[in-house]
């Protein structure tokens, strides 16, 4: 791509490298093919529930597998990402403050939806929907303005926006710093709304790298077991690792 275009993000991956590994966790892969029919499918249920380009969408997932699948529907609609941690009020609440259209949520967290969605949109009740079985999709406020172009709001000591440009830009730098290609393996734990993460996913899927996702780890330790056991049963090393979804 020469111009970056974030709802474009998979399409030379899926062209060039279909049956490669896109993502694994937890002993599962699925290959970029795999990957791309999966999002677009999801694609179709969201815009099925009314989301649209340029929507600002929460996303308030902590799970690896499902935050990869759930961003890259977004991406692909051109949305308005905003990386949320369910669990921080400070996030939630600065959150709240950039006038989401919606928020999608993994259904294993639903023990904290209410709180988080009271946070986030001021209100004790918001419309909700189940999405795919997996997902819950509140709606916050459908009658904001849309967002003047698509991207990122990154919570980097507060949420800022980062535009398609921004992104692709960085996205860039991290590919080449990082020598990814169709060959690397780059783990990644979380928080998943950490910056470091959400852009590292982007520079495995513009390099056509697999994401091998860490699930929950508790702490530094958690960590390092989780990637004796990953490393130990794969055969090799992935191509980087770091504290917050750091490489």
């Amino acid at each position: 791509m020469s111009v970056f275009d974030l709802n474009a993000v998979l399409d030379e991956a899926v062209d060039r490298h279909p049956f490669r590994p896109a993502v694994s966790c937890d002993g599962f892969e699925t290959d970029f093919e795999r990957l791309d029919e999966s999002v677009e499918w999801l694609r179709e249920e969201l815009v099925a529930r009314g989301v649209q380009p340029r929507a600002r969408i929460g996303v308030c997932i902590t799970d690896g597998w499902e935050f990869v699948l759930a961003f890259h529907v977004l991406a692909r609609l051109d949305a308005v990402m905003v990386p949320i941690d369910p669990f921080d009020d400070v996030s939630l609440r600065g959150a709240g403050e950039l006038d989401l259209h919606h928020i999608i949520f993994h259904r294993e967290q639903d023990a904290v939806l209410e709180e988080a969605v009271a946070l986030i949109s001021g209100e004790a009740f918001c419309p909700m929907f189940d999405v795919a079985e997996v997902f819950t999709l509140v709606v916050v406020s459908v009658d904001s303005p849309l967002h003047v172009e698509g991207g990122l709001f990154l919570n980097e000591l507060g949420f800022r926006f980062r535009s398609s440009v921004e992104v692709g830009a960085r996205t860039a730098a991290l590919s080449v710093g990082l020598e990814l290609g169709p060959e690397s393996r780059v783990m990644v734990c979380g928080p998943w709304s950490c910056p470091c993460a959400v852009l590292l996913l982007l520079a495995c899927a513009t390099s056509g790298s697999c994401v091998q996702v860490i699930q929950e780890p508790r702490g530094y330790g958690g960590v390092l077991e989780s990637v004796a056991v990953v490393v130990g049963g794969s055969g090799g090393a992935p191509q980087s690792l770091g504290r917050d979804a750091i490489y």
